[in-house]
């Protein structure tokens, strides 16, 4: 009796992160022209909605996307490789996202 050998293709994964976005110098001058008062403007409707109760989403959208409106901080990608004997391929996967009733509890 033989025994069978199956040889699979190895397959590397690897995970990152990848961000994009506007040199440091485009932020600085955009900080020091636009932001700091745009800052002001977000963290103010972000207060504004939260208080409504109805509008509490809009308040945490303005809330969280402080940083990148007073900054132009890069939006960040979640991303995995998978290299196999073949050849190597690139996927993108953006933050899997948990469905609001669920993070309610």
């Amino acid at each position: 009796m033989q025994s069978e050998q199956t040889t699979a293709d190895p397959t590397a994964y690897a995970f990152g992160t990848r961000k994009s976005g506007a040199p440091f110098l485009i932020r600085i001058i955009w900080f020091v022209l636009i932001g700091w008062w745009l800052g002001a403007l977000f963290i103010a409707a972000g207060y504004l909605f939260t208080g409504l109760l109805v509008t509490i989403p809009i308040g945490w959208w303005f809330l969280n996307r402080i940083g990148r409106a007073m900054t132009l901080m890069p939006a960040r990608v979640d991303t995995l490789t998978v290299s196999t004997a073949t050849g190597s391929d690139l996927l993108i996967r953006k933050p899997k996202q948990i469905f609001w009733p669920i993070r309610v509890i």
